[in-house]
């Protein structure tokens, strides 16, 4: 998440602690919007699909006990 932080930032040119002072409700805004700018059709999609397969992968671990 560090070097996250640094890029979110360097991206709304602030100093680098500047990620890590704000609120947790205004951290997921803010890294939501900034994947939005910068992820490709092709890199959301692969990330949908993970979160879908550790989606899945816990329900079946929760039936199975």
């Amino acid at each position: 998440m560090d070097l996250l932080a640094l890029r979110l930032a360097r991206h709304w040119n602030k100093d680098p602690t500047w990620f890590h002072t704000l609120d947790k409700n205004i951290q997921v805004q803010v890294l939501a919007e900034y994947r939005l700018t910068h992820e490709s059709p092709e890199d959301r999609k692969t990330r949908q699909d993970r979160i879908k397969r550790a989606r899945m992968e816990e329900m079946i671990a929760n039936i199975q006990g």
